[in-house]
């Protein structure tokens, strides 16, 4: 990783972590390296936002629309999901 992506993924991950309290959601988060940031202690680990590149976030920074999450998704920056674990007899 190159100096300028690793201060990139710095500063979107103390973006995300400011924007945590105010968003009081059951969710994790994993960046494109794989990185997973909880919003919570408690954060349910079943259900994931992966962001599968810096460019999505710059692009939901400078255009925070409802859209730009379709366009994202269409895209292939953003995935969601939802991982079943199996339940214990």
């Amino acid at each position: 990783m190159t100096n300028i992506q690793t201060k990139q993924l710095s500063v979107i991950k103390k973006w995300i972590e400011s924007a945590i309290p105010h968003l009081n959601a059951n969710i994790s988060v994993r960046l494109w390296n794989n990185e997973i940031i909880p919003f919570s202690p408690n954060s349910n680990t079943t259900i994931v936002l992966a962001i599968n590149s810096a460019d999505a976030i710059r692009k939901l920074i400078f255009k925070p629309k409802l859209m730009t999450v379709f366009e994202l998704y269409s895209d292939g920056l953003y995935r969601y999901r939802r991982w079943y674990t199996p339940r214990s007899s």
